[in-house]
């Protein structure tokens, strides 16, 4: 079975050199000092370009992208839990995360979900705590909970033995969000549909410098694509996103196109990105 190399150790990056991991909390507040049974690192994702092509009948926008995942973490830790009446899937969030106070810890993040899925679809038992140390914004188009939601799934076919396939990791990523799925590729791929169909690049992309500038504030993707005004059905004219791809695959980072679709309505809802 292949590992992918994003969830498995680190990401492939466009950051040259090893990731600077935080320094985490020693002690769980529910297994104190126990060391984890797994420890991952979720890597964020950047669009190095975002085509737009229609929005369907059904609401959501059929897009074309190329996802590169970059060296910025959060890291997850994972338990086994045997007490007995410890809950199937449980989570905390480290003190010193990233907006640590607004993450929550029940069925409503994605991390439960992908657990709680696991467990439906495979039969397993295994109750299995986990530890989110968040390092990656909220509302960055940096893919920060879809990253965690793969992780979590990853990691919970690993404690158990590795009783699903690849493939059914990916088609159960696709249940929980768009883009989850990519997190199961090596880092670099050329993405359609909603996201969720995940073509890899035969050769991901060499690592390269990049910077991320994140605002405070943060912009919301359904409002986002509410402001991109399309009707349904309606198409967006643009450059040929194939076009696109191959000046990323067979030129360099350096000489190819960036566009992105979503620019204009995101400065539309939050001005001060212009800046």
């Amino acid at each position: 079975m292949h590992h992918p190399t994003a969830l498995r150790t680190h990401a492939i990056s466009m950051q040259e050199g090893e990731p600077d991991l935080p320094e985490l909390e020693s002690e769980s507040a529910v297994f104190s000092d126990q060391p984890p049974q797994v420890t991952l690192v979720a890597p964020a994702k950047i669009n190095l370009f975002l085509r737009i092509t229609r929005r369907r009948d059904d609401g959501f926008h059929e897009l074309a992208s190329l996802f590169q995942t970059v060296s910025l973490f959060d890291t997850l830790d994972f338990w086994e839990n045997t007490q007995p009446d410890a809950p199937l899937c449980s989570m905390e969030v480290t003190r010193n995360s990233l907006g640590a106070e607004l993450i929550p810890t029940d069925e409503s993040n994605l991390v439960m979900r992908a657990l709680a899925l696991f467990a439906e679809r495979t039969g397993e038992t295994r109750k299995i705590h986990c530890r989110l140390h968040k390092a990656i914004p909220a509302q960055g188009g940096l893919g920060g909970g879809s990253c965690d939601a793969a992780t979590a799934l990853f990691a919970a076919n690993r404690m158990a033995g590795y009783p699903a396939s690849q493939d059914e990791l990916i088609r159960w990523g696709a249940e929980l969000g768009s883009d989850v799925s990519f997190f199961f590729s090596q880092g670099s791929a050329y993405c359609t549909g909603r996201g969720e169909i995940i073509t890899p690049l035969e050769r991901p992309l060499a690592p390269t410098v990049c910077y991320l500038i994140k605002p405070a504030e943060g912009c919301s993707t359904p409002a986002v694509f509410k402001a991109l005004g399309l009707s349904p059905d309606e198409e967006l004219d643009g450059a040929d996103p194939e076009e696109l791809l191959q000046k990323f695959v067979k030129g360099s980072v350096y000489d190819a196109e960036y566009i992105n679709d979503l620019e204009p309505p995101a400065f539309a809802v939050l001005p001060s990105l212009k800046q």
